[in-house]
Order: structure tokens, then C-alpha cells, then sequence
């Protein structure tokens, strides 16, 4: 009940970030019509909220009701991996509870859990979202320290996790691919480390069943090798990530800027 009186608020009293989010839906779903858009804002809205206080209620739940929110649907995926003492590298994405994902994996995958993220300005804020997401036992990496830490630990059986659907830092390297209709720029980050790690990587998908429950799918996405071009690779992350927001458009995050960088005219 908060959420939703919240998200009410927030969208046409606040207006936060109204325009970025009319102007993403626009670029990304322009056969849609403006009625069909505006429904798909009023769902995120909605959505955002419950994100933002189950990140809040995250921090008290204990791990059955956390087995009983997120469903694992094959989880036996993970189980060949870590039979075969396979390390292995999962990208997910800005889609649904990102957050509880996470946590879920903390608890339920059969290995550790490293996971690659850019520290928050917000000290206060990183304080808290730190404690959250340690709560089952996850190793946290600043992206700047990431390919050394994960190499120097290179023969450790576990999983290594981000979010890849971030806009490049200005001094990232940047792969440009069509995405929602768009030329959008990926990191290539994630990409160089499964090309110097030669561990296989799998595609997190989180979607939103109900208010407050998800369920977690994993697929492959690239095995090594890998070769020297690691384009193929994001382009199956970029795809794979569009069929999910088209299947369900209101849980992706559209308050980011993700296409304030223009593809330069040679690239």
C-alpha cells in the first residue's frame, strides 16, 4: 500500500525524472502507441517503489523468507558448474529487484559469490547498501580493483557477478550495438575478464511474478574460448537482455540516462 501511494507521488506530484522516463519509453517502443507508453510508466513507477522498500525490508528478512520470495528455476545449471569445479562469471541487468537477486544467489548458489560493483558517492548510502548485500556471505569488488582480484584468485571455485547494463565511464572502453532501437553503448569490461578468466559466462534473467516474489532463471551465454573480439559476446548480452525488457518493459530501469552518449559518427 505504501508503494503504490508512493509511486503515485513520485510520478505526477515529484514528476522525478518524468521527462527521461517519456523520452526513453519513446526511443525504445515507438510502434507503441502514447496510452499504451503512459500505462507502461505507471507500472514502473510502481515497480521502482516496491524496489526501493523491499531494499529496506532486505535488510531484516531472514533467509527463509527469502527462499520463499525468489524462485530458482534451474538451479540444477549451477550444480553441473560446480561439479565440474567450474568457476564461472553471471551478468545480470537493471531489471526487476536486482537487489534481492543478489541476496538469493548469496544463499542458494552451491559456491561462493564475488561481486563486481561501482562503489556510491553517498558514504552513508555505501555503508548501507554494503551491509545489505554481505548479509549471506557475497565478497563485494570496487570495479576498479576487479580484473586484478579476480585473477590473482583465479583457481577458486565460484561465481563472479555484476550488472552490465551500465553506461560506460568516460575512460571505459565501450562496444556500440543496436539496443531498443537504439545505438547504445555496453562496457566492455565484463567481456575482457571471461576473455582472461576463460570461464564460461551465464545470462541472469529476474522477473517479477507477483508483487514482492521473482523468479530467477539463469542461460548460457559464451563458453571460451573466446577469441580476440569480444563483440559477439556483448551482442548476446544486449540481445538477450531486449527480449526481456520487451516481454515485460515496466520492471526495466528507465529513470537512467542510458543514451546520453552519442555513437560517433566513425566507430
Amino acid at each position: 500500500m505504501l508503494s503504490s501511494v508512493f509511486a503515485f507521488l513520485l510520478q505526477n506530484v515529484v514528476r522525478y525524472r518524468a521527462r527521461r522516463v517519456a523520452e526513453n519509453l519513446r526511443c525504445a517502443f515507438p510502434e507503441k502507441t502514447e496510452s499504451e507508453r503512459k500505462s507502461i510508466a505507471r507500472a514502473f513507477y510502481r515497480n521502482l517503489l516496491d524496489l526501493l522498500l523491499e531494499t529496506v525490508k532486505a535488510s531484516r528478512m531472514d533467509e527463509t523468507e527469502f527462499r520463499e520470495r525468489i524462485t530458482l528455476t534451474n538451479g540444477e545449471l549451477l550444480d553441473e558448474y560446480n561439479a565440474q569445479a567450474q568457476p564461472i562469471i553471471i551478468v545480470g541487468s537493471h531489471q526487476a529487484n536486482w537487489e534481492w537477486l543478489f541476496l538469493a544467489c548469496s544463499l542458494r548458489f552451491p559456491f561462493p559469490l564475488d561481486a563486481i560493483y561501482r562503489p556510491l558517492h553517498s558514504a552513508a548510502f555505501e555503508d548501507f547498501v554494503y551491509t545489505i548485500r554481505t548479509r549471506f556471505g557475497a565478497r563485494l569488488i570496487p570495479d576498479r580493483v576487479a580484473l586484478k582480484t579476480v585473477m590473482a584468485n583465479l583457481k577458486e571455485i565460484r561465481a563472479v557477478g555484476l550488472v552490465a547494463d551500465q553506461r560506460p565511464g568516460r575512460k571505459e572502453q565501450r562496444h556500440w550495438t543496436r539496443f531498443l532501437n537504439q545505438d547504445t553503448a555496453f562496457h566492455t569490461g565484463w567481456a575482457r575478464l571471461a576473455q582472461f578468466t576463460k570461464y564460461p559466462v551465464l545470462f541472469a534473467r529476474c522477473e517479477r511474478v507477483a508483487r514482492g516474489r521473482y523468479e530467477l532463471t539463469f542461460f548460457p551465454l559464451g563458453e571460451p574460448p573466446y577469441g580476440s573480439n569480444v563483440g559477439p559476446l556483448i551482442d548476446a548480452y544486449a540481445d538477450m537482455l531486449e527480449t526481456a525488457i520487451v516481454e515485460n518493459p515496466s520492471s526495466w530501469l528507465w529513470t537512467h540516462n542510458r543514451w546520453r552518449e552519442k555513437k560517433p559518427l566513425y566507430s
